[in-house]
């Protein structure tokens, strides 16, 4: 009796072992700004942990900038972002090609329908696309900004145009920022913005008021309370009858997810998104995570809808989780509060709807501010080793971050570091901290390497400087003004 216990216990110990040395294969489907963001978190981690492959899968290996899409449709050149470069220098490895099945009880993904791939842990993070089955002729007579093609193929058919037409239907934020753009790109054209809300209806009256003050600055003529029900070859029909001439219909009303989670057995909502629990794996399958547009994921204000600003989010938080439960530790909730709601309204003018109501005193506005001051200041470390340590350290992290190098990055961070701004004068931005190794090094290697708000890596100057007495280093981008 006492062997067979001593047997079972070896087997038992063994059986540990053996997994947590195998290899776990994650397969991010996906490289939107979710699945990008899964991805690039997983292969921060996958250099540390010898047993953790990642494999990215995406149609294309170019990164879509998606709420940039309306400048590409108006023939404004975005930067080229390889996805492949992008994951240069880390562990993941990058497969294009089309995911035509997802088998969650078999574990594997079909690409292609000629390749398969086998996973431990899947992160679904298959975006939306612009719901062209809901309404008859969209699909055979309109333009969408669902992808670079598809704009491109509007900005070129908007450049032959020398007159006429465009009708955008549907009145969101992203039949906004279209309309305004094309009006701004294209005065000589009539620009019809036509939904059943009007634009900005979900902001409070004086950002509504800016907003629509910037719809007629630029001419754009709004037709509120009205339904598109048909697309016609040269017009749209309206709900009662009425319609709209147009050499050009964008389609902007709706959207809808891939149906392959439906197919797949996984457990979704009416409207075919994967319901997750609090820490973002499906219900039904806990093997698979669900992120971005493709999950129903609830919180205290609902279930949170389709954007970049929480899709982020969810991606890293999908992959945080994924390396929890390898170490053996309970992944924690998902918590996200959006923070606002900015529109563009062509090249020079925009307006920003934050969530929370920002009307402070002027008194409660410097008490946040003293809170926020206090809480960097209480935290700040106090460094024991020498200057000429100190400053072998921050020329070490300066070389690291102006080469975009995220391992060394992270070698030179504590697992815990926690990074504070002082949110450029915003109070709300200096409340909110970047923490984790992962995440500062992401942070700081963006700055030098990635292109942002226009300012491209060549323009920041990056340098080293004297900052309270202490070695420290400044990033720059041009004047503005």
């Amino acid at each position: 009796m006492g062997v067979i216990k001593k047997r079972e216990k070896a087997e038992a110990m063994s059986a540990r072992k053996t997994e947590a040395t195998a290899d776990h294969h994650v397969v991010v489907l996906g490289a939107g700004y979710a699945g990008m963001a899964a991805a690039v978190q997983l292969a921060a981690r996958a250099g540390r942990r010898k047993n953790l492959t990642v494999t990215l899968v995406n149609a294309q290996d170019r990164f879509t900038e998606r709420l940039r899409l309306h400048m590409t449709a108006t023939d404004q050149e975005l930067a080229e972002l390889s996805i492949p470069e992008m994951l240069e220098g880390t562990d993941a490895r990058f497969v294009r090609g089309w995911v035509t099945a997802v088998d969650a009880g078999a574990k594997t993904v079909r690409i292609d329908d000629d390749r398969v791939l086998n996973y431990d842990t899947l992160v679904y993070g298959l975006g939306s696309v612009a719901d062209t089955a809901a309404v008859p002729g969209v699909e055979d007579y309109a333009y969408t900004v669902n992808g670079p093609e598809e704009a491109e193929a509007l900005a070129g058919r908007l450049a032959q145009l020398g007159s006429g037409t465009v009708v955008v239907a549907g009145s969101g934020l992203t039949g906004v920022e279209s309309a305004a753009e094309i009006a701004e790109r294209h005065p000589e054209l009539d620009v019809v913005l036509v939904g059943r809300q009007e634009p900005g209806a979900s902001m409070n009256p004086k950002a509504r008021a800016y907003l629509r003050s910037a719809l007629d600055r630029l001419g754009v003529r709004v037709l509120s309370g009205a339904e598109v029900v048909k697309v016609l070859p040269g017009s749209v029909e309206l709900a009662g009858g009425d319609g709209v001439t147009a050499e050009v219909v964008l389609w902007t009303g709706g959207t809808r997810v891939s149906p392959l989670a439906t197919a797949a057995g996984l457990a979704v909502d009416e409207r075919g998104r994967i319901v997750t629990d609090t820490a973002l794996r499906s219900e039904s399958h806990p093997d698979v995570y669900a992120v971005g547009d493709a999950a129903a994921v609830r919180q205290g204000y609902g279930v949170m809808h389709g954007t970049c600003q929480g899709g982020m989010p969810t991606g890293v938080h999908a992959a945080v989780s994924i390396v929890r439960a390898l170490e053996g530790k309970r992944p924690k909730p998902f918590r996200f509060g959006y923070y606002h709601t900015p529109v563009s309204l062509g090249r020079n003018d925009a307006v920003v709807q934050f969530t929370h109501a920002v009307e402070r005193s002027e008194a409660a506005v410097r008490q946040a501010a003293h809170r926020a001051r206090e809480h960097v200041r209480s935290r700040r470390p106090r460094f024991a080793a020498d200057r000429t340590q100190q400053r072998d350290a921050t020329e070490r992290f300066f070389t690291a971050a102006t080469g975009g190098d995220m391992n060394s990055l992270m070698e030179l961070l504590s697992p815990d570091v926690t990074l504070w701004t002082d949110g450029g004068g915003k109070v709300r931005q200096a409340l909110r901290p970047v923490v984790g190794a992962s995440t500062v090094a992401a942070w700081f290697a963006a700055i030098g390497t990635v292109s942002y708000q226009g300012v491209e890596p060549a323009d920041m100057r990056a340098e080293l400087t004297e900052i309270n007495g202490g070695p420290g280093m400044v990033f720059s981008g041009p004047d503005r003004r």
